[in-house]
């Protein structure tokens, strides 16, 4: 079996010195590059024959097997024209050619834009130095035509004796097959992406999903449709001294800033999960519309890891190709990837999420990631994965009456107005209140709040009591058989079980939630269904579900029904 990899390796180490060379050589940086794509290409069936196996063996011989025999070399010479041919498709350069499919004309239109090609051995010393690898292509267009000559006249060209000059005419080949490659790199890449990706799974379905739980996760989210506004992220020093702080929205920052990799800091509320869930969805539109020209978005909550697999494992199963085309794809810089919610990772599996991100920075640099948390890791600092950190700030006084005017707008006039002067007037004179709502979170639940009772709460335990107390109204009014009294005894218990267990906002199983919840339905004399408990709580959005695991759908609640829980097994007690 022919060895691929040592087949490129010995290619990149016999045409090194020309690439790298300035003064013929318009790649001397990344050119290896090409290496890659010239054996992809050849997998391309073209109309009369398959490259691939011939070529390689052809490769094969004249690299490691019998570099010096002419007989090999001139086997593999006839492959110029035949790579050439396959590069020259009507997508490139068809008309050029004119349907005259012989080597000159493929040179010519493909290597010389359109110009004429030096086809005599006697301008060799002339051109020597010559930029665009002139000097090979003339050494590998004779050599091609020496052996077709030789062929058809039953003869061995003059310098098949020499193993010196069967060697540069090989190597002429090899320089001028990777220039082929090199100077069309980008078009000849986006055909072999479509041709190997066009063999994959249908990326449509993953996309149109991503874009539904958006929308169903926006359709749910404490029954207000939150509208974005532009929540402006400033970087945050990571070492003493001078330090000029880059500042703007984090949709900004990611096209405008070299770095492609960095970590979003902020509070509870300030706006970090809505922010990566609009670029998600925002990357998903774009990727749909034009898949190969976009990368592909995925959004991943970092509290759901259980530690039955590793992160790399858990970001296989959620996109739609196999592990080695998601590697490729992650090498190439064509997922953008969110990890959120660091900070609510279980605390057993807090450290090594921490390794695996790491992991994942030291070995895909091109990778565009995220990462959201409210506390900064210093495995995001250190010299080798330093990565820059953005934290988002309270909101400005301007931002919160450009956030109360948008979230406000579908209301009845009345209602608009009303909740408008009363949130407005109660920021202006109450200090307290002017401080709770600068996170969005928190001004939504106050949106909702003053919508329904008209006054505004004193506090925030107050504001989250009314808003708790406005869903529990709406179920009741839904199902009759609905118990307030119970729903609050299992779910601050469940709250308060998670925060001690956990010390995170994390997610539990169906089956662990149901073990922990039987003797708390036990111990009240419960009559009530635990599924049914579940099911409203993820109906009225105070849990979210994926999958068999349920977690809080914010930290704020869990705070809240995990003090509620406090407090009711201190009156237990």
């Amino acid at each position: 079996m022919i060895d691929i990899d040592r087949l490129k390796t010995q290619y990149i180490s016999q045409v090194k010195s020309e690439f790298e060379n300035p003064k013929i050589s318009p790649f001397q940086q990344d050119w290896q590059k090409g290496v890659e794509l010239l054996f992809d290409l050849i997998k391309i069936p073209m109309p009369d024959n398959v490259l691939y196996d011939a070529f390689l063996e052809a490769l094969h011989q004249v690299l490691i097997e019998n570099p010096t025999n002419y007989n090999y070399l001139a086997s593999f010479s006839l492959y110029l024209e035949k790579y050439l041919a396959l590069l020259a498709s009507p997508e490139f350069v068809n008309s050029a050619v004119n349907g005259n499919k012989t080597l000159t004309p493929f040179l010519r239109a493909l290597l010389r834009d359109g110009n004429s090609v030096p086809t005599h051995r006697d301008k060799l010393d002339k051109i020597r130095d010559d930029p665009e690898f002139a000097a090979h292509i003339c050494r590998a267009s004779c050599a091609r035509n020496d052996v077709a000559h030789a062929k058809e006249n039953s003869i061995l060209p003059s310098w098949a004796g020499s193993q010196s000059e069967v060697l540069q005419n090989r190597n002429s080949i090899l320089v001028v097959l990777l220039y082929a490659t090199l100077r069309h790199y980008p078009v000849l890449k986006q055909k072999w992406d479509e041709k190997r990706f066009g063999k994959q799974p249908d990326i449509r379905p993953y996309l149109n999903e991503v874009i539904h739980r958006y929308h169903e996760w926006k359709r749910n989210f404490v029954a207000i449709q939150g509208v974005e506004i532009q929540l402006y992220a400033y970087e945050k020093p990571l070492t003493t001294g001078d330090f000029e702080k880059r500042q703007g929205s984090i949709r900004e920052l990611r096209e405008r800033i070299p770095e492609k990799q960095f970590m979003l800091l902020g509070e509870a509320g300030t706006g970090k999960t809505t922010t990566l869930q609009y670029l998600t969805l925002h990357d998903a539109e774009q990727c749909l519309q034009q898949p190969m020209q976009h990368n592909i978005p995925l959004y991943l909550e970092l509290r759901r890891f259980t530690g039955d697999r590793s992160l790399w494992q858990d970001i296989v199963a959620e996109l739609p190709f196999k592990s080695d085309v998601t590697t490729e794809l992650f090498e190439r810089g064509k997922v953008n990837l969110f990890l959120d919610g660091l900070n609510e990772v279980a605390k057993q599996h807090r450290k090594r999420v921490i390794d695996e991100i790491q992991s994942l920075i030291k070995r895909y640099p091109k990778m565009p990631l995220i990462v959201a948390g409210r506390e900064l890791c210093e495995f995001l600092t250190k010299d080798e994965v330093k990565i820059p950190v953005f934290e988002y700030g309270r909101m400005t006084t301007e931002q919160v009456k450009e956030f109360i005017a948008k979230n406000t707008a579908a209301f009845d006039e009345i209602t608009r107005d009303t909740t408008r002067q009363l949130i407005q007037q109660a920021i202006n004179t109450k200090p307290i209140i002017a401080k709770l709502v600068r996170t969005p979170f928190v001004l939504f639940l106050m949106i909702c709040v003053v919508k329904e009772n008209r006054a505004i709460p004193r506090n925030d335990v107050e504001l989250l009591d009314k808003f708790m107390e406005s869903l529990y109204q709406r179920e009741k009014a839904k199902d009759a058989n609905f118990s307030k009294d119970e729903f609050k005894i299992l779910i601050s218990a469940l709250a308060l079980h998670i925060t001690e267990q956990l010390s995170s906002n994390a997610t539990l199983s169906q089956k662990e939630i149901l073990s922990f919840l039987v003797p708390i339905k036990q111990q009240y004399g419960l009559d009530t269904d635990l599924l049914y408990i579940l099911e409203v709580g993820t109906q009225l959005s105070i849990l979210n579900r994926n999958g068999d695991r349920y977690g809080f759908a914010h930290e704020e609640f869990l705070a809240y029904y995990a003090e509620l829980g406090d407090a009711q097994e201190s009156n237990d007690v």
